[in-house]
């Protein structure tokens, strides 16, 4: 049976943390793949699990792209700690309005260039997380933000100057 969503993460405790939300145990649905089954209304709700278990942007982009087309579902949730966000719990739901690449940009002669050109994530893709909320609700017990930007890069900065630079830059596109 094609999953309808797919749940994934870079690192096994991020998956754990969400996975330990759920009631329903995860059962194996193909090699290096869970599943938790969901019941509602007599209809059967598949939610695929993945972790690559490694941490770095090329290698999770080049698993996912892998685990997509074996499975096919219809939408794909890569959840994980954002760097350890201080505002939410392990385990919560995050689909940003905009994500952004903090090392994006071009190096050239007179250094680095930044280019923070924003993705836009779209109202139909974050309201599809609110559908996985309501249909699993029951089933777990954990917040879905749809209402923030996110941020990334390949390292974890861990400088509040360079953090506070980044968010500066951010606000002003």
């Amino acid at each position: 049976m094609r999953p309808k969503y797919l749940v994934a993460s870079a690192l096994q405790e991020e998956l754990t943390a969400f996975t330990n939300l759920l009631t329903n145990p995860a059962t194996p649905l193909i090699e290096g793949i869970e599943q938790v089954i969901i019941e509602e209304e007599n209809v059967k709700i598949h939610v695929a699990l993945f972790t690559a278990d490694k941490m770095g942007m090329p290698y999770n982009s080049a698993k996912m792209m892998e685990i997509v087309r074996l499975i096919n579902p219809a939408y794909t949730f890569f959840i994980g700690t954002c760097a350890s966000f201080k505002d939410h719990a392990l385990g919560s739901v995050l689909v940003p309005h905009r994500a952004f690449a903090y090392e994006s940009g071009k190096w050239e002669e007179n250094g680095f260039r930044s280019d923070y050109t924003g993705y836009d994530t779209g109202t139909f893709l974050r309201k599809q997380a609110g559908i996985l909320k309501s249909r699993i609700e029951s089933l777990a017990s954990f917040k879905t933000v749809t209402d923030e930007d996110i941020c990334s890069g390949a390292a974890v900065i861990d400088n509040a100057a360079k953090v506070e630079e980044i968010k500066k830059i951010l606000q002003e596109k």
